[in-house]
């Protein structure tokens, strides 16, 4: 029997099966499926069930201009993993905006701007339930004694931090602080740049899976949703299945029974990139 892949949540993968998601402990799946569900596991931003949860603190962030004078102001973003996989080569881009209120060479009339700087840095491992911290870029914030007419004194403020996470370039997440104005996401060039890097590792990865199968034709990497995502259900008797070269990384079949993996020989023939899961949970 056939039924599709949905999500990998902890140990269980999720199929769609009779219009019916039911989830099924990875472990029970023979080794040849499990290879395939790995990979697709590694290669599919859409395979893992991203949740994240972020808190920010407003900090004095170190000036890397050179110029002398107070420090910037920025935040310090907790990122914690709710999911319940490990996540990896997760990239956060951040916008970090400032209500700009006061014109710094002492301008007696002060026009309001929204300002941003943005930023984005890629996570390190992390396991369910761990968190990380990340220090966005700061604004300068000014202050004056009055603000013209009333006498009152004004200073800039900043407006909050807004979090996109993503993986290959494909976004999995976003968060936004209570203060982020109304606004579209400000597009940033190098932050373009960077993600179709992460695309490009995509395309590598899928190749090399691809070269560990047998060759042939490297599957082309596509939008979640747009993979054909089938698998094995469980079933009786001994797996039918052919090799892992006979099938694709990503996209592909995995015919046959489903079984418990031989205990000694656990991981070893699943290649180094896919190890995302606790291999040890596929043995018992």
């Amino acid at each position: 029997m056939e039924a599709e892949l949905v999500k990998a949540r902890g140990p269980n993968i999720v199929v769609r099966m009779d219009r019916k998601e039911v989830p099924v402990p990875l472990k029970q799946f023979s080794r040849e499926d499990q290879t395939v569900i790995l990979q697709w596991i590694a290669t599919d931003p859409g395979a893992i069930d991203y949740r994240f949860d972020c808190r920010e603190a407003e900090k004095e962030v170190a000036r890397t201009d050179g110029e002398e004078g107070p420090g910037l102001r920025g935040y310090e973003v907790t990122v914690a993993n709710r999911c319940l996989n490990t996540v990896d080569g997760i990239r956060v881009c951040y916008r970090v905006f400032l209500d700009d209120r006061v014109d710094p060479i002492g301008s007696w009339f002060n026009v309001r701007k929204l300002m941003f700087k943005a930023g984005d840095e890629e996570l390190p491992a992390l396991a369910y339930g761990k968190s990380v911290k990340v220090m966005t870029r700061g604004h300068q914030v000014d202050k004056t004694r009055s603000n013209g007419f009333s006498g009152q004194p004004e200073r800039d403020r900043l407006r909050g931090v807004w979090v996109r996470f993503f993986k290959f370039g494909t976004e999995v997440g976003s968060w936004k602080s209570g203060a982020v104005p109304k606004c579209e996401w400000p597009e940033s060039g190098a932050e373009k740049a960077r993600l179709e890097g992460d695309r490009e590792r995509q395309r590598e990865l899928v190749a090399s899976f691809a070269g560990k199968a047998g060759g042939g034709e490297v599957p082309g990497v596509v939008p979640e949703g747009e993979v054909k995502r089938e698998v094995a259900k469980a079933g009786a008797g001994k797996s039918g299945a052919g090799k892992t070269g006979d099938r694709k990384p990503e996209g592909g079949k995995a015919e046959g029974a489903v079984g418990k993996v031989g205990g000694e020989e656990k991981g070893e023939d699943v290649p180094e990139e896919i190890k995302i899961f606790e291999m040890e949970d596929t043995a018992k």
